[in-house]
């Protein structure tokens, strides 16, 4: 019976912005250790104490004493890394401007609560997926300002539900990056696909080649909006360009104020198209309840 651990951390921040990103990786717990090794040796021969994406790109903090060229290979030798021993990359992500009412479920009003909701959903069906009996160890970052009302839901659903259909119910924990360093990993993914979603909708910049190749590996992305309706949508081959998942997400992160219309047009797009929850592109909508 293999066990496994998942290590998430956010990006952006619900009150500030409009990308927020909730995303990570699942390991195999054999290759989780032997990446914990390689992860060290790489921040120690680089001089760092340990890795944090946004502070890597700009050279900023400790990685002040490194130069471009140098910062942008260590990203890489961890992206490599990552590539070679996660088992699959998951990012849930949402814009606060769009998270503007209650979804009648007073327990997952909060956009990070459902964040880590839905995110629990996808890992553990990912696992039952390839594995009867999964043993689930999950690692969010701590710190963030919703970390309670996330680890109550947690507590108060996770046996009710039955996150997993094997009924064993996943291990929760939250933890910062140095008690747990493959948060690291977690920080690096967040990071990248905020600034992905910022540049998609703002087309200004074209993708990053660190995120094209970090995508080489297996992602699953999710989308997801309570703006009167609520909306999700999910993408296993983030890496494809020229879709229409991608001007769905231009219109979500968009600053426009009048995307809404093209939102609902593109989600009766994919209403058409029959598509499923389990397809390349899913979009689920459910009419939120009356504020009255």
């Amino acid at each position: 019976m293999p066990a496994w651990e998942a290590y998430f951390d956010e990006s952006g921040d619900k009150d500030q912005g409009r990308v927020f990103t909730l995303a990570g990786y699942i390991f195999r717990s054999d290759r989780a250790r032997i990446l914990e090794g390689k992860w060290g040796k790489a921040l120690s021969d680089a001089g760092v104490p340990f890795f944090h994406m946004v502070d890597c790109a700009h050279g900023n903090r400790a990685f002040k004493h490194l130069s471009k060229d140098s910062r942008s290979k260590l990203a890489k030798h961890c992206i490599d890394l990552i590539k070679q021993h996660a088992s699959c990359g998951f990012c849930c992500a949402f814009n606060p401007n769009r998270f503007s009412h209650p979804m009648g479920l007073k327990k997952l009003e909060d956009p990070y609560t459902q964040a880590v909701n839905f995110t629990l959903l996808h890992v553990t069906a990912r696992l039952n997926y390839n594995d009867s009996f999964p043993l689930l160890n999950v690692c969010f970052e701590a710190g963030h300002a919703s970390q309670g009302s996330a680890r109550k839901y947690i507590d108060e659903t996770i046996n009710l539900v039955g996150l997993l259909r094997s009924r064993i119910p996943p291990e929760i924990r939250f933890a910062t990056k140095k008690e747990a360093v493959l948060l690291q990993c977690a920080d690096l993914l967040a990071w990248q696909a905020a600034t992905d979603i910022k540049n998609r909708a703002d087309e200004i910049r074209p993708r990053r080649k660190d995120f094209i190749s970090l995508l080489e590996a297996q992602h699953h992305f999710m989308y997801f909006m309570a703006d009167n309706e609520f909306n999700l949508l999910t993408d296993r081959e983030p890496i494809r360009e020229g879709r229409l998942t991608d001007e769905y997400v231009k219109e979500l992160f968009s600053t426009k104020t009048d995307s809404t219309q093209r939102l609902k047009e593109i989600q009766r797009m994919f209403d058409a198209q029959g598509l499923s929850e389990f397809g390349t592109d899913a979009i689920i909508g459910r009419k939120l309840p009356s504020q009255s």
